[in-house]
């Protein structure tokens, strides 16, 4: 990144920046203790979770424009702001639904651990990349596209004006900053041969693994 001035009360910035985020969303701690007990081996174990569970992994890159200007100065108020508006260039984003999901884990006579008595859905997807077998020149392969921007103020109260002293060597006393990011968004076109929603019925003997 780097900026430069286009005035003494205005500023320019270009930015650039690769991101990784993760979103949880109503992950019910029952079924993941369930599950840690389950990596312990006492099976068969009872699974039930009445929530909605979701999670998000989503990866991308940030191309940002800034534009920063001085809105507002006297002698003791001092008020900037900024915009940046972002071209974002999707890499990767992966996900997986879990919604009322019951059942039982069990385990066969070869060892393998499979579910029985179960009902509820399933949903997972992938787009762009996949995550699992991420590298990394895997950052320049843009598979999505969107846009955002960022918007703030900073307001400082300055009780010696532009003079800075060696009790505000800041030059101001206070400072107030309220800013508003990472609006915008990304559309991606799921994988099709990645992507599968599951409606789970499965009673008596069944067995899924």
């Amino acid at each position: 990144s780097f900026m430069f001035n286009a005035g003494k009360k205005t500023s320019v910035a270009l930015t650039t920046r690769v991101r990784t985020l993760a979103n949880i969303k109503d992950i019910d701690g029952q079924l993941i203790k369930s599950i840690d007990d389950n990596l312990s081996g006492s099976l068969p174990l009872t699974l039930s979770s009445d929530a909605n569970q979701k999670v998000v992994v989503n990866g991308w890159a940030d191309f940002g424009l800034t534009l920063a200007q001085v809105l507002y100065s006297d002698k003791h108020h001092f008020l900037k702001g900024g915009i940046t508006g972002k071209y974002l260039a999707g890499v990767a984003n992966t996900y997986a639904n879990i919604t009322n999901f019951k059942g039982t884990a069990d385990e066969d006579g070869f060892g393998d651990t499979y579910i029985r008595d179960a009902s509820g859905g399933v949903a997972i997807g992938i787009s762009g990349v996949d995550v699992d077998n991420f590298e990394a020149n895997d950052l320049l392969k843009f598979k999505s596209s969107g846009f955002g921007a960022d918007v703030g103020l900073v307001y400082e109260y300055r009780p010696y004006g532009d003079a800075a002293t060696a009790k505000f060597p800041n030059k101001y006393k206070y400072k107030i900053a309220l800013s508003l990011m990472d609006m915008g968004s990304i559309k991606y076109t799921p994988d099709p041969s990645k992507t599968v929603a599951y409606s789970i019925s499965i009673s008596g003997p069944q067995k899924w693994y």
